[in-house]
């Protein structure tokens, strides 16, 4: 214990008066570092916090809440820690020395959590400065679809200085691994974090923006339970209702039920539609309800036409004896001679029976083979949507291919 507290607090506010008194007579901060030393102010931004908020598919935007650590280097700021207690850091409002001018130029929206003012930098012995930045920000995203609900998206963070060019102020980009501050939502898993700097062209001068870019995988456990399998089982019920053997209906019944399937997958491709953006290209879930709603048309369209050549009178078209697997009206051929000859005059009525007996051997083999084959149909495209699970990502953008550093969650 200290015998002379209150001397040593007088001391103590005498030595924080003269870092004051410094940064009020002998600091500009309206001056940056480059103008006293002549050196580039190397800006080093590291992102300790990322998490996703939610990723709007039909305007293209994902939501954040992150944090960057930004540091750089004000030889006007050097002080001994003798002349403070020893400590080796000082804490002084931002709006009190000079801080580098950085903005996220792919947001539409920022908000700082905290107001103009009440930001803290920390201040080192050897001038170097560091500062918290906490936000929220709306960015622009390109939401590719072509594999939803497979797809994996890159959204990224890009930041740069509005106006001075690397020559007054460099900007360098770090990743910290803190995956418990690295996350995704409940319907995207953040899988890798990138930091890139890429350097381009604004009005004849070259400028420096880091991006931070997170690759981001969808879950589609979703999708997979409220419109991959009720697509599925209603077009299989739908198959069977229409063209199962022992359930023939007649046309009427057909329509009813084709009409009633092809009502719900339709209202699923709607509800599909309304979360997606409005571009060139299908989303494999959509591919996969239309593929859906064909093998329902047809089976209604089968249904109908079997159900037609069930009702009439005429025998057969000899085609469908041989998708049957008979001989071209051979049964009926034979029915037919065994009725012409004379010793059998008086079994029209037999040959008849005959006829039309082989006739629904035939419908009963036609109805089977298209349920079959519908059903076959169905269970390919089931297979051919859930290969896309496994396959490799699409390409990811430039920024995530040329990144100098990842981090893998």
């Amino acid at each position: 214990m200290h015998k002379y507290p209150l001397l040593l607090g007088l001391l103590n506010v005498a030595n924080t008066s003269y870092l004051t008194q410094k940064i009020d007579i002998n600091y500009d901060k309206r001056m940056s570092p480059y103008y006293i030393s002549g050196k580039t102010v190397n800006v080093s931004i590291s992102l300790p916090l990322m998490w996703l908020a939610e990723i709007l598919e039909d305007a293209q935007i994902a939501s954040w809440l992150y944090s960057f650590t930004v540091t750089w280097q004000d030889d006007r700021l050097k002080y001994s820690p003798r002349q403070f207690g020893n400590e080796t850091r000082i804490y002084v409002p931002s709006t009190e020395i000079w801080t580098p001018r950085l903005i996220v130029y792919n947001s539409i929206e920022t908000k700082n959590l905290l107001q103009k003012g009440q930001e803290d930098v920390a201040i080192y012995p050897d001038g170097s400065v560091v500062m918290q930045l906490v936000q929220f920000s709306r960015t622009l995203c390109d939401i590719w679809v072509q594999r939803m609900p497979f797809d994996t998206q890159h959204c990224a963070l890009e930041v740069a200085s509005p106006l001075q060019p690397p020559k007054y102020v460099s900007l360098h980009g770090s990743l910290v691994k803190q995956p418990p501050l690295m996350r995704g939502n409940s319907e995207f898993i953040m899988r890798t974090l990138a930091v890139a700097e890429l350097n381009y062209t604004h009005n004849g001068e070259g400028m420096k923006e880091i991006s931070f870019v997170a690759e981001l995988a969808r879950c589609p456990i979703y999708f997979i339970v409220v419109i991959v399998a009720p697509s599925f089982l209603i077009s299989a019920l739908t198959v069977t209702g229409i063209l199962m053997p022992k359930g023939e209906s007649g046309g009427q019944d057909v329509i009813s039920v084709g009409l009633s399937s092809m009502l719900a997958l339709s209202i699923t491709l709607s509800i599909v539609a309304e979360n997606l953006p409005r571009s060139a290209s299908v989303p494999l879930i959509g591919i996969y309800i239309l593929a859906c709603l064909g093998v329902c048309t047809a089976s209604v369209t089968l249904g109908i036409w079997l159900a037609h050549l069930k009702t009439r009178r005429r025998p057969l078209p000899s085609f469908l004896y041989i998708f049957a697997g008979r001989c071209p009206g051979s049964g009926r051929k034979k029915a037919e001679v065994k009725y012409r000859t004379p010793q059998n005059e008086g079994t029209t009525e037999d040959s008849s029976k005959d006829a039309a007996k082989i006739d629904r051997i035939v419908l009963h083999r036609l109805y089977t083979l298209g349920f079959a084959t519908l059903q076959l149909a169905l269970l390919a495209i089931l297979i051919l949507f859930f290969s896309f699970w496994w396959r490799e990502p699409q390409k990811p953008p430039p920024a995530f291919q040329y990144s100098t550093s990842r981090i893998h969650f």
